[in-house]
Order: C-alpha cells, then structure tokens, then sequence
C-alpha cells in the first residue's frame, strides 16, 4: 500500500441533508384561488360564504376538512361528499389564477438543490393537485419526492408519509419546514428539526406550536437548512 494512503486519516462520511416543504402557505401563496373554489362552490348551493380570512383559517387538514369547515354543521355526509367533489371540480379550473411562488423561494430550492439538500413536498392537498401544481410552478427543481393526500395514508400531522419519504433519502440530517401548526406537528413526530415560516396562511398559530426555528424569509430559511 502506498503510505500516503497508509498515513492518510480515514475520512468522514460526508452527512446528506434533506427537507420536506409544505406546500400551501410555505412555498405557494395559493390561499385566493383555494378560496375562490370554495367560496364558488357555497354560492352555487345557496349557502352562507366567508371572508378571505376565514378561508385562509379552515386551510391545513386536507380538502375535506376545508369543506367541512367552511360548510353549515347542519349539512349531512351526503351534503358534504356532494360539496367536496364541485370544490374538486371548481379548484381544477383555477388552481393557478393567482397563485405564485413566495419571494425568493424558487431559487432558495435551486440552491439548496445545489448544495446537495434532498428537498421534498409533503401536503394534504390531494395527490393530483400537489403533483400537478408542483411540477408546473418548479419545473426546474429535482425534488426527490412529492406527496399529496393519498388514500390509505393519514393525513399530516400523522408522520407516517413523512417518515416514509426520509427513510427513502438516508439522510443525517433532516428538516420539515411549514407555516402551519400542522406541519410543525409533523416534522416533530418525524424526529425533524422544524422551521416555521411566518409568510403563511396563519403566522399567530404558527407561534402556538413553537418550531425549533423561525424564519421570516426564504434567504433566512436557506441558511438554517444548510446550518450557516
């Protein structure tokens, strides 16, 4: 053997770092085309609609509890059911009318991409949407997965998905990052450390859950990822 590489020290196992991002309210202002699906839907049935506040409010646990919540509670399951597939129907026709990338965070997923980051789409936004609208507003990013509502699986703040996709990736070191209580919920039960970031739908109830990091924007949320 050569004595350089008998005197070299052994080195290190480079760590791999990877990241699981919210969808809505973490890296797409969505709330207005979300709101419009829903608030069309109640018009159609003659039922009482809501502010944009409120609707940003009933977001967080999937498309049924969003329809639920913004629904009478005197409506029976068929009600709902029936409501729930016109919102469906109503989101697949205005899903991108309004909603954008928040500031910065496209290329703050290029360059976490390029520093070798795992970066991944955990949602409770049905499988077809988060997809579909992923794959249009980053067309450019290599996620290394991306997740949506699927049946069978529970929904966030189960970890269940979350725990799958890490797995999937070997990495050291792991983040779940959201702006919602949910998803800081669900980065804890996956053994993540959790970045909240205050640009979403509900930056006070995000307070209430306490993430491990806090960050009010997408230069700042790079930095904690890569540990800078």
């Amino acid at each position: 053997m050569p004595e350089c590489l008998r005197t070299r020290p052994a080195l290190a196992r480079m760590k791999t770092t990877a990241c699981i991002f919210d969808l809505d309210g973490t890296l797409l202002d969505s709330a207005e085309d979300i709101a419009h699906a829903v608030h069309q839907t109640l018009l159609d049935h003659n039922l009482p609609v809501h502010s944009l506040a409120e609707y940003r409010s009933f977001v967080g646990n999937g498309m049924l509890r969003l329809v639920q919540r913004a629904a009478p509670t005197s409506l029976p399951h068929s009600a709902i059911d029936e409501l729930l597939a016109a919102t469906k129907a109503r989101y697949s026709t205005c899903w991108a009318m309004k909603t954008r990338a928040y500031p910065g965070v496209h290329e703050a997923l290029r360059f976490l991409c390029e520093n070798r980051v795992a970066v991944m789409v955990l949602s409770n936004k049905p499988d077809e949407f988060t997809g579909k609208m992923v794959r249009y507003f980053f067309p450019d990013i290599p996620f290394a997965d991306i997740r949506g509502q699927r049946e069978g699986v529970p929904v966030k703040p189960a970890p269940d998905a979350a725990l799958e996709m890490l797995r999937n990736t070997g990495a050291d070191r792991t983040f779940f990052v959201g702006d919602l209580p949910v998803d800081i919920l669900t980065g804890r039960g996956a053994g993540t450390t959790t970045i909240g970031v205050t640009w979403g739908f509900n930056p006070a109830s995000l307070a209430e859950s306490c993430p491990d990091r806090t960050v009010h924007s997408a230069e700042e949320m790079v930095a904690v990822i890569l540990g800078k």
